[in-house]
């Protein structure tokens, strides 16, 4: 049953990163590195709240938690829910660890007063004006300098430690997508397709779907998100999968295939006849993409 397949699926192949860099800390040096360089910004610490962008920067996969940097602290403001994850994940940070009478805010202000810093970068894409408010109201003496898109551009350009993270998560879809097709079977629904997939990709090592998986037999594959139904497999002479694994960094992978079950198209599946072979069509759209 996997020989069907074969000819529309290439595998990825990758080098380990070398696991003596330590990109993490390298990621926060350039932040506070570059918010000096900044002619814009006049600011000595870095408060970041956006939760994407503290992973980006610690490593720590929890949520309602801020990263405070600058060049003298660099710290994790956190609850005590996540006291001993971030001890797991966050090794030679400190933490700022706030009990369940303060809010996240009230933390980063106190860590802010501490630090006696007179200006702090917050991020503008993220935080709210009344939050803003709040830290000024909690922290007076530190003037509040709007910033855009500082992290944003530093992740624009991957390192080899998250290259290796993305090719990782290729390698754990690739796993998913050959234990689902060698178990669809012709009675197969959309919807039960999707949910099996779905397992499969948690089964492989990730944590869950990077998205919604699309399953789509026939001519619904021309839907660019197609929701599942209880279409057939069999019912189809092609089949559309379109699936990725959440690893913390999330592969997208979409696959075109020639069902072994659908028959000829017939008035049940009219939709699917086409004018040309389904080959060279295929094979039309793989030359353009490899060719970009």
């Amino acid at each position: 049953q996997t020989q069907w397949f074969s000819h529309y699926f290439k595998p990825i192949h990758s080098r380990e990163a070398s696991p003596s860099m330590n990109y993490l800390q390298q990621r926060r040096q350039s932040l506070v590195q570059n918010l000096k360089k900044s002619s814009s910004s006049s600011a000595e610490a870095f408060l970041v709240t956006n939760p994407v962008n503290v992973t980006y920067l610690t490593g720590f996969t929890g949520d309602d938690s801020f990263y405070f940097g600058s060049t003298k602290n660099s710290i994790v403001i956190s609850d005590t829910r996540f006291e001993e994850q971030i001890k797991e994940e966050c090794a030679g940070l400190d933490a700022s660890i706030r009990g369940h009478n303060k809010t996240t805010y009230e933390a980063a202000a106190e860590v802010l007063n501490k630090a006696g810093v007179k200006t702090v970068a917050v991020e503008e894409d993220q935080i709210t004006l009344s939050v803003l408010e709040q830290l000024k109201t909690l922290a007076p003496k530190v003037t509040f300098v709007p910033v855009s898109g500082a992290v944003e551009k530093q992740r624009v350009l991957k390192d080899p430690g998250e290259i290796e993270k993305i090719k990782e998560s290729v390698r754990v879809a690739e796993r998913a997508f050959r234990m689902f097709i060698a178990t669809v079977r012709e009675a197969d629904t959309e919807k039960e397709m999707v949910d099996s997939l779905e397992c499969y990709i948690r089964r492989a090592g990730a944590k869950g779907s990077s998205f919604p998986p699309i399953v789509a037999v026939g001519e619904r594959g021309a839907l660019p998100h197609a929701p599942p139904t209880a279409k057939l497999l069999g019912d189809g002479t092609k089949l559309l999968v379109d699936w990725g694994a959440d690893m913390l960094y999330k592969s997208d992978i979409t696959r075109t295939l020639k069902s072994p079950f659908g028959t000829s198209p017939t008035r049940r599946n009219k939709y699917e006849r086409v004018g040309v072979r389904f080959d060279e069509v295929y094979n039309i759209v793989l030359q353009a993409q490899d060719a970009a």
